[in-house]
């Protein structure tokens, strides 16, 4: 008869665990597992008959089966009063077919091109770059202009213009790419540089004509030409034919620069980052027209006066000296200035060393003869580079009256000189 204390009935059920994807862990394919109980009097064995206790490994996939039976050994039996093994069956799922691998969320690079931003940054060049953004799974493998590819992590990346780059994409373990990755990666050629990135101002130039008034005596008067130049934002300044313009004179937003007829190369300065579209220029001031000239009544041109220099050097009888007159004699006609001191025709005495300058000018209603090449004359008297003694006043004497004039004379006092001296010997001897 057996006690109850030998009778032992199996549980209803092993505890089973299946294998699943761990997204922490991607690429690691878990255990699947089932747990055999501590069961007094109940042994488990498997299809080999080995023995199991605690917990098991199973495959995904595979189906387990666990048998248990009394420990009759010590006595056990099933309460059916049978030693028939009660038998468990453990399906365990099958896994997907990529194996716990995750997709990667990949990242698609941008391409900058060197460039500008305009108006914010005027004469700032950005430089081209590329980005690799942030991406879940993914490696990025950079080659530039062909070199060998390095892996490069996500961020922001400097180019020059002409740069080839090439960014390939691996996936790191447990992970894989989807189909939309393309497997040539992506290659951007980097374009030229962006230029002086300047941004355009204006700037104005302008030719005045001359202009023709009436003086007082009702003869024509022709006043100057101009160029005119505008005061703008960002344009420091101008320079005509290389001479820079103040723009210190500024009336009214503009510059008037006083010119004789003729063209002018007009330039302008900017602030940096800034440029002119269509400058320098050529700026053309004009000649009065015959029309205006008739409106405004004759010119002054009475006579056409032909001013004259002369200058002496100083010599041994001779002092330095300067004549101004005019050819024909009409010396009132000419208004001369010496040193910047009006004088009268005429001549006067030149200190050696000096230098003067003598310009001559027409007087109101006459004119300079056109065949005149200058009216400015300089003059600077030298001292005499020969000794005055009498071999040199007897040869400059040929070309010099007064040098004759001395030269006999000094013959005249050696004649009597030598007249004299039989005169004294006489004396002597009739004493």
């Amino acid at each position: 008869m057996l006690h109850g204390s030998d009778c032992v009935t199996p549980p209803a059920h092993l505890t089973q665990t299946q294998a699943v994807c761990d997204a922490q862990n991607p690429g690691q394919v878990p255990e699947a597992s089932y747990t055999v109980p501590a069961t007094t009097g109940v042994v488990y064995k498997d299809a080999s008959g080995s023995v199991l206790t605690g917990k098991q490994v199973a495959q995904p996939g595979t189906t387990v089966k666990v048998f248990a039976t009394p420990d009759a050994a010590k006595g056990y039996q099933f309460p059916t009063g049978t030693s028939n093994p009660t038998v468990y069956t453990l399906h365990f799922d099958t896994l997907s077919s990529d194996g716990c691998v995750l997709s990667a969320v990949h990242g698609v690079p941008t391409f900058e091109d060197s460039r500008c931003e305009l108006p914010t940054h005027p004469g700032q060049i950005f430089s081209g770059d590329y980005i690799l953004p942030a991406a879940t799974g993914v490696v990025y493998q950079v080659s530039l202009n062909g070199a060998k590819p390095i892996t490069t992590d996500a961020g922001t990346y400097s180019t020059e213009p002409g740069d080839v780059v090439v960014v390939t994409e691996t996936a790191q373990q447990g992970f894989s790419l989807d189909a939309g990755y393309p497997a040539e990666g992506y290659a951007h050629t980097f374009g030229p540089d962006a230029g002086s990135c300047l941004l355009a101002v204006a700037a104005v130039a302008q030719g005045d004509p001359q202009t023709c008034t009436t003086d007082a005596d009702g003869f024509a008067v022709v006043r100057d030409g101009a160029i005119v130049v505008t005061v703008e934002p960002h344009v420091v300044g101008y320079t005509i034919n290389g001479t820079p313009v103040d723009m210190t004179k500024a009336v009214n937003g503009t510059v008037t620069v006083p010119e004789q007829p003729g063209s002018y190369l007009v330039a302008v300065q900017t602030e940096t980052g800034y440029a002119v579209v269509d400058f320098p220029i050529t700026v053309v001031v004009d000649a009065v027209d015959a029309d205006a000239l008739k409106v405004c009544g004759p010119l002054p041109s009475h006579a056409l006066v032909t001013p004259t220099f002369r200058d002496q050097q100083a010599g041994c009888f001779t002092s330095a000296s300067f004549t101004l007159g005019e050819l024909n004699g009409d010396t009132e006609d000419v208004i001369w200035t010496v040193n910047g001191s009006t004088v009268a025709a005429g001549t006067y005495p030149a200190k050696v060393g000096t230098t003067y300058t003598a310009v001559a000018a027409a007087t109101k209603g006459n004119g300079i003869d056109p065949s005149v090449t200058t009216t400015t004359f300089t003059f600077t008297p030298t001292a005499s580079s020969s000794p005055c003694d009498l071999k040199t006043l007897a040869l400059t004497g040929t070309g010099n009256p007064t040098g004759w004039i001395g030269l006999g004379y000094l013959l005249l006092i050696i004649g009597l000189a030598l007249a004299a001296v039989p005169l004294i010997r006489r004396r002597r001897t009739a004493e």
